[in-house]
């Protein structure tokens, strides 16, 4: 989903954030998903908080998600995005870390 509306890669495929977010204590199963009308999977698995970010509900599935939330008493919980957080930001940390560490490098003289 991520690479079809960004158009970029993500830093974590779909393997790497599922095992990331099952070791959190408070997850009790990670779901993955392609359907963005998440409605089965909430009634499948009898799901009672559905977590989402500020930028959930803006397409016809994510309201028909969100209807389904609210007729069947789930608790819908927003997490809003981290303040100066991005990916971005943290790859060009990397790479500036990673630059700085090879140009250091570079300035060593090997007798």
């Amino acid at each position: 989903m991520f690479t079809k509306q960004k158009k970029k890669n993500p830093v974590l495929n779909i393997s790497e954030r599922i095992d990331f977010i099952k070791e959190l204590p408070f997850v009790d199963r990670v779901v993955s998903y392609n359907n963005t009308d998440q409605s089965e999977y909430l009634k499948k698995f009898n799901i009672d908080i559905f977590v989402i970010g500020p930028e959930f509900g803006n397409t016809i599935e994510h309201k028909k998600t969100l209807h389904y939330c609210n007729n069947n008493n789930i608790k819908i919980i927003i997490l809003e995005r981290t303040k100066d957080i991005s990916t971005t930001l943290v790859i060009n940390k990397i790479i500036n870390s990673v630059t700085d560490t090879l140009y250091n490098c570079n300035k060593i003289n090997y007798k």
